[in-house]
């Protein structure tokens, strides 16, 4: 099946996303941005995408709720959630929900595409399980 290399960054504040948009593309993904959940997963019905990046704000619930309803919708696309160590139980949350991986934040782009790729290799491995 391979990699698309497509990449979602969700984040409701949009303080971020257009740095780490260009330097995710500038290593070879392509990246497609949403402002807020309900964005992201209009996408997501639309694009199949290897890794969600999701920003985890105060309002957890609405993160948690847009991870869930990403794992709902596309199982198989691994989730990144990005927070800050005061939402420590966000974190917590989120890999019950199915989370690849919390980062708190401010996270340099080099971890963050570390994350990205090895979330990637998993999402390699699971296909190739799926596909025989």
């Amino acid at each position: 099946m391979g990699l698309s290399n497509r990449i979602l960054l969700i984040d409701e504040k949009g303080e971020t996303l257009e740095a780490l948009a260009r330097d995710i593309e500038a290593v070879g993904f392509h990246v497609e941005t949403a402002s807020d959940g309900d964005k992201a997963l209009e996408l997501i019905e639309l694009v199949s995408f290897d890794v969600a990046v999701l920003e985890a704000q105060a309002q957890a619930t609405g993160g948690l709720e847009t991870l869930a309803r990403i794992k709902q919708s596309r199982p198989e696309t691994e989730v990144i959630i990005l927070t800050r160590c005061e939402l420590a139980d966000t974190a917590f949350a989120g890999m019950q929900g199915g989370a690849f991986d919390v980062l708190l934040k401010p996270c340099d782009s080099e971890s963050l595409l570390e994350r990205i790729r090895r979330a990637q290799e998993k999402k390699e491995i699971s296909d190739r399980l799926k596909d025989g």
